[in-house]
């Protein structure tokens, strides 16, 4: 409403020395017009750019890695040079009976 009669009872009843803007001298990076709604997306935007640059570099290093795999280098000279484990070990659970069980059953259809 804009009479501001809707607000009327959130505000605070008696003075704690708080204000809502900050009293910085208006530097603040948030500004107390909008919510920081804002600040919250450009944050978000961030962080979503800074995934993105991250998966992009995961992936350039993991093609590398298949690459050199592919060219016959050793897994020593992979894992050094880019820094990844070539070590296939922890890739198959043969203990787990479900998993076995559905490979077996995918096998049979052609999938597997």
């Amino acid at each position: 409403r804009k009479d501001g009669s809707l607000w009327s009872s959130f505000a605070s009843s008696e003075d704690d020395g708080s204000s809502e803007t900050p009293d910085d001298g208006g530097t603040s990076t948030i500004d107390a017009e909008d919510g920081g709604e804002d600040a919250w997306l450009d944050a978000l935007a961030s962080i979503a750019a800074d995934e993105v640059e991250f998966m992009s570099k995961e992936a350039d290093r993991a093609d590398k890695a298949r690459q050199m795999q592919e060219m016959g280098f050793s897994e020593e000279s992979i894992s050094s040079t880019l820094g990844v484990a070539t070590d296939e070990e922890l890739e198959y659970d043969e203990t787990n009976a479900v998993f076995e069980a559905f490979k077996e059953e995918t096998a049979k259809s052609g999938f597997g």
